[in-house]
């Protein structure tokens, strides 16, 4: 591991309430600085995050606990699928939190994550302990361009998790995540963590529910609906 800087910095816990409600905290000791990442301890045990222009984008514990609320959330839905999922394509691989907490909830399920960025894979690698997740392989690539290559019925759930700063990335877009669906097996599911942007999920939720991809139940956190 790196030599630590121990100057102070401080990060946006996106976490608590949000991006449009953000708690400015300061972190304890900074591990890795780039221009744009920055992998810090926040101070509780032995956590770490990986900030992206100062907001967090991923937490770990002990390099093997996901303590990140929305991802394990977004892996704690799909246990209300038939059958536990054993082929995950990762849109975003980031870090390798999500693979951390799948591989807990689904030991055994193979994982592919697509994630644009070397940088980000490195830190994943040497940080988040990302090489030891089993089942868990990188694959550094676009993901809109990549998904076009991916074979019908080769993932069963396919989990989107990509973001430029706080912004999804514009090719992410409703035609976008049709073609995912449309890879699916028919017992399937995607998985997305959308932007706190009410027209954006609106937009969404019109093209699903016109090209009949709409399940049972749409499930937001903090919501009953």
């Amino acid at each position: 591991m790196k030599e630590i800087n121990r100057l102070p910095l401080w990060y946006n816990n996106s976490y608590i309430g949000g991006f449009n409600n953000k708690k400015t905290e300061k972190c304890k000791e900074i591990i890795y600085k780039s221009n744009q990442f920055d992998v810090v301890s926040i101070g509780w045990g032995r956590e770490i995050s990986l900030l992206y222009d100062g907001w967090v984008y991923s937490r770990v514990e002990n390099t093997a606990t996901c303590v990140c609320p929305y991802i394990n959330t977004m892996v704690n839905i799909l246990t209300c699928l038939r059958n536990p999922p054993k082929r995950i394509l990762l849109g975003g691989g980031g870090a390798g939190t999500a693979g951390i907490a799948m591989n807990i909830q689904f030991p055994g399920c193979k994982m592919i994550a697509v994630e644009i960025s070397s940088e980000v894979i490195n830190i994943g690698k040497e940080y988040f302990g990302a090489n030891s997740i089993p089942g868990f392989t990188y694959i550094q690539d676009d993901l809109s361009l990549y998904i076009n290559n991916v074979k019908k019925d080769e993932f069963d759930v396919i989990m989107l998790d990509c973001y430029e700063g706080i912004n999804v990335p514009q090719c992410l877009d409703e035609a976008f995540i049709v073609k995912c669906f449309s890879l699916l097996p028919d017992n399937g599911a995607i998985v997305f963590n959308m932007p706190h942007n009410q027209r954006v999920l609106r937009s969404v939720y019109k093209t699903l529910c016109e090209q009949g991809l709409m399940g049972d139940w749409v499930w937001r956190e903090g919501s009953t609906q």
